[in-house]
C-alpha cells in the first residue's frame, strides 16, 4: 500500500490542476494515482464522479477501497436503479450517463474523471456529448476534470480534439476546423473536410506538456520484464486457401485503401465487404490457430488469447474447453467480466482466456499469463497495444510474448504493417 515515486509524482501531477491528461502507458497504474488523487483532494461535503467503461466498475471499487478508504464509494449498476445520493464518490460506466442525465446534474461535481478517456474521441458520439455537451445538451457541471487513457491517440491526431474541447484547454484553435488544419493535415476532398493526416506533431507536443503527463514501462518500471512481439505464419488447409483466395480478390478492388487504412469514400457497402472477407479468413484458419494454441499449453501454463468476431471466439472456447476456457465479450455481464478475470488469475484449472480486443483490451489484469495470442487484428494500433498491456504491466514476472497469428498475404497481415506506421506518428506526439 505505498505508491512508487513515478506514481507519487502522478497523483500530485493530477491533484494540482484544474484539467489533466494522465497519459501513462497501459500497465502502471493510473488508477491507483487518480484514487490517491482523489483522497487527498476531496473534501467533506464535495463529490467526484468516475466515468469508465462497464468492464472497470468493479476495479475502480475495488482500488478506492484501497487507496481511499475513508470515503464512500457507490456503483451506479443498470437497470431501473436511484441515483445514489449518499456517497463520496460514485462509479458509473459511459453508456449510463444519458439514462440518469438529469441526476447527474442535480449536483456540482468537485472532480470528474474519464478512464480510458479515448471513448471521447467522437465529438459526435453520445458518451461525448454527456460528458462534455454540446449539440442541445449541457456538460456535466464540475470543478476538475481529469482524463486518464493509456492510448490517448489510437489512429490520428484528430481524436484529441474533443478531449481538448472538454478541458477548454487554450491554444489549440476556435473550431475542430481550425485544429484539423494545424495538427491533423486537413485538407477539402471537395464535399467534406478530411482530418486523417497529421502534421506540427512537435508543436503538438509542445502546447500538451502543461497539462499532459506521460511514462512508459521502459523508464519507470525498470524491474518489469520485456516484451516480446512475433509474427506466426499458419500453413493453410484447403479451406484456407479458399478464403485466401476471395480476400485477394477483395484486395485487388480495394488495395490502396486496405494498404494505407484510409477508407474515405468507400460505401459501407464495399466495407462490408472487406469485413466479410476478414472474418471467413479467421475461420477458415481457425483450425490451424486452435491446433497452434493447444501446442503452446504443452509449454505454459496459461495463454490470453484475443480474438474480433463472436463466431471465431465461440469456436475458440468450444475447443479449448477442456483447459478451463473463460470468455470476456461485449455480451459479458459486469459480473461475469470480473468473475472470468479473478478465475484466471487464482484458477490453476483456468488455462486459457478468451477476449473479445475491444471488450477484454482494457483495464483489466491478466499476469497470470505470460504468452498472449491474437488470432484476429484490429484496424486500430491502439487497441492492440491495450490488449497487449492485459498481460505487460505491474505484477508480471515473466518475460511477455505476443504472438500474431496470420496467413501469409491476409488482409490482417496488411493492417499489421499499416499498425506500425501508424504507431509511429501517435510516438512523436506522446513519446
Amino acid at each position: 500500500m505505498q505508491l512508487r515515486d513515478y506514481q507519487r509524482i502522478g497523483a500530485d501531477f493530477l491533484a494540482k490542476r484544474p484539467y489533466a491528461l494522465l497519459a501513462d502507458e497501459m500497465g502502471i497504474g493510473k488508477t491507483a494515482q487518480a484514487c490517491t488523487a482523489i483522497n487527498e483532494t476531496l473534501l467533506p461535503g464535495e463529490r467526484a464522479l468516475i466515468i469508465c467503461p462497464a468492464s472497470l466498475k468493479v476495479n475502480w471499487f475495488r482500488e478506492l477501497a484501497m487507496w481511499a478508504p475513508r470515503l464512500k464509494v457507490a456503483i451506479v449498476p443498470p437497470g431501473k436503479v436511484p441515483f445514489p445520493r449518499h456517497s463520496d464518490v460514485v462509479i458509473i460506466n459511459y453508456d449510463l450517463l444519458k439514462k440518469h442525465h438529469n441526476s447527474i446534474r442535480f449536483y456540482t461535481w468537485e472532480i470528474v474523471c474519464c478512464d480510458e478517456a479515448h471513448y471521447l474521441k467522437n465529438l459526435e458520439s453520445i458518451r461525448c456529448k454527456e460528458v462534455r455537451g454540446g449539440f442541445g445538451v449541457s456538460p456535466i457541471p464540475c470543478s476538475t476534470k481529469w482524463a486518464l487513457t493509456g492510448t490517448p491517440i489510437e489512429n490520428r491526431p484528430v481524436e484529441l480534439y474533443a478531449l481538448l474541447k472538454w478541458f477548454r484547454a487554450p491554444g489549440f484553435g476556435q473550431s475542430l476546423n481550425d485544429y484539423g488544419v494545424r495538427y491533423c493535415g486537413a485538407f477539402h476532398d471537395g464535399f467534406q473536410w478530411v482530418y486523417r493526416g497529421a502534421s506540427n506533431l512537435d508543436e503538438l507536443r509542445t502546447k500538451l506538456e502543461p497539462f499532459t503527463l506521460r511514462r512508459l514501462k521502459k523508464d519507470v518500471l525498470t524491474e518489469l520484464p520485456p516484451k516480446i512481439r512475433q509474427i506466426v505464419e499458419l500453413e493453410p488447409d484447403a479451406k484456407a486457401r479458399k478464403a485466401l483466395a476471395k480476400e485477394k480478390q477483395v484486395v485487388q478492388v480495394y488495395g490502396d485503401a486496405i494498404k494505407k487504412m484510409k477508407f474515405t469514400g468507400l460505401s459501407a457497402k464495399s466495407m462490408g465487404e472487406i469485413a466479410q472477407a476478414r472474418k471467413e479468413t479467421a475461420l477458415a484458419k481457425l483450425d490451424a490457430a486452435i491446433d497452434y494454441i493447444k501446442g503452446e499449453l504443452e509449454e505454459v501454463d496459461k495463454i490470453v488469447v484475443f480474438a474480433y468476431h463472436t463466431e471465431v471466439i465461440d469456436k475458440l472456447m468450444t475447443a479449448l474447453a477442456k483447459y478451463g476456457a473463460v470468455r470476456l465479450t461485449g455480451e459479458t455481464s459486469q459480473k461475469a467480466r470480473q468473475d472470468a478475470v479473478d478465475r484466471f488469475q487464482k484458477d490453476t484449472n483456468v488455462r486459457v482466456f478468451v477476449g473479445n480486443i475491444i471488450a477484454a483490451g482494457t483495464g483489466i489484469t491478466l499476469t497470470a499469463a505470460s504468452l498472449t495470442v491474437f488470432v484476429e487484428e484490429s484496424w486500430v494500433p491502439g487497441q492492440i497495444m491495450q490488449a497487449e498491456d492485459r498481460t505487460h504491466r505491474i505484477g508480471q514476472k515473466d518475460c511477455v510474448v505476443i504472438k500474431h497469428l496470420i496467413l501469409a498475404g491476409s488482409i490482417d497481415g496488411m493492417m499489421l504493417n499499416s499498425q506500425a506506421v501508424k504507431q509511429e506518428v501517435i510516438d512523436k506526439v506522446f513519446n
